[in-house]
């Protein structure tokens, strides 16, 4: 594992941190319930920075995952809830990339990258287990019939949704297909309570093609499962850009502010804090790197994709957290600094899709030898 960056690397990623920091608007705008950066998202589009890992043949920039994580890390540092509403304008795209036909890609892949489309998924089962899925799908007219109620990332309703439902002609099992919000049927009926940031999304009789049944039938869970590592990576990205963003606007603050007659930054106490948090954002972000090395390798790792996510989530909640101290509260709240915008966007990295923060560290139960050895020894002890 190489951890310099290409020169092609180092250009997105200067890219992307440009384009945010000229066309994101400042922290203190604030996206409404329901709205949507139409504007700067087309122009993200434009510039290839939108569903970067879409194949160049179907309009995209073909990079690999280590380099969008680039630009997600970048964007998230700017303005997290900016950064959010983009990146998730493409959620779910990965699936029909992966495992989707020539067709599909064509047709649900470029309209996203062209600015003209955006997707969303909704994948996960209510307690975890695919029997519990609230999406219910039926075998009608050389197609398929959903209904049910799920939950999404908020928003204005996406063109596109990708869904994990079941079917009792395949004795429950799962089944992955992209449904055409157009086609009548689909409604927002409000906030999937107790769920930050996630919309309730109601289908009735929604009728869905056979061509639109993402790999085979009957492997939903399958798919989705490599889907949701790739996302978990890409959830550690989003926490180290928001991590990175707090902690410069915290050092950027103490140079700035006094203290009993000296500099806030010249205190023993303030630099050890700042040292000790910039040393968890790079362990974190080693995590993150190597996991997206991996995936670029064929090789999904469920065990290191949930500790870069879990890391990168603690480090993002750490930085904000500490950040907003250093401001001394209010001053967080006002002007351009604005922390506490980034301490509300790290407390929810791990919700998209909100199953993730239920099952990130169950991953851990694939070291069985490792741990008894540990309990072996505190027996001992």
């Amino acid at each position: 594992m190489d951890f310099e960056l290409t020169e092609e690397q180092k250009a997105i990623q200067k890219l992307a941190r440009e384009f945010a920091k000229r066309e994101f608007p400042d922290l203190k705008a604030e996206l409404g319930e329901g709205e949507f950066p139409t504007k700067t998202w087309k122009m993200a589009c434009e510039l290839g920075l939108v569903g970067a890992r879409i194949p160049s043949r179907h309009g995209g920039a073909g990079v690999d995952v280590q380099t969008s994580l680039l630009i997600e890390e970048e964007f998230f540092r700017i303005n997290p809830r900016l950064a959010e509403a983009i990146t998730f304008a493409t959620f779910g795209s990965d699936l029909i990339r992966m495992f989707g036909t020539e067709e599909q890609g064509e047709k649900y892949l470029r309209p996203l990258v062209e600015g003209k489309a955006r997707m969303s998924s909704a994948l996960e089962p209510e307690g975890g287990k695919p029997k519990e899925l609230r999406l219910k799908a039926r075998r009608e007219r050389g197609g398929w019939v959903i209904d049910g109620v799920v939950g999404i990332p908020a928003g204005p309703l996406p063109d596109f949704i990708i869904v994990l439902c079941t079917a009792d002609e395949l004795k429950n099992k799962t089944s992955v297909m992209v449904v055409e919000t157009s086609g009548g049927g689909i409604k927002l009926v409000g906030k999937d309570h107790g769920k930050e940031g996630l919309a309730k999304l109601s289908f009735i009789n929604v009728e869905v093609d056979e061509r639109n049944l993402v790999g085979k039938e009957g492997e939903g869970t399958k798919l989705a499962s490599e889907f949701l590592i790739l996302s978990k990576i890409d959830n550690a990205a989003q926490a180290l850009g928001i991590a990175e963003g707090a902690f410069e606007r915290a050092t950027r603050y103490i140079h700035e502010r006094e203290g009993v007659g000296k500099p806030t930054w010249g205190y023993s106490g303030t630099s050890r804090k700042l040292a000790e948090i910039k040393t968890e954002i790079e362990t974190a972000r080693l995590l993150t790197r190597k996991a997206a090395w991996l995936a670029d390798r064929g090789e999904m790792n469920p065990v290191l994709a949930s500790m870069a996510e879990w890391k990168a989530g603690k480090v993002a909640v750490m930085s904000a957290e500490e950040a907003t101290l250093l401001h001394e509260g209010t001053w967080g709240y006002i002007q351009d600094y604005r922390v506490e915008r980034f301490r509300k966007s790290a407390g929810v990295t791990l919700r998209f899709p909100h199953a993730l923060s239920r099952t990130r560290l169950t991953a851990f139960d694939l070291l069985p030898d490792g741990l008894e050895d540990v309990e072996k020894w505190v027996r001992e002890s």
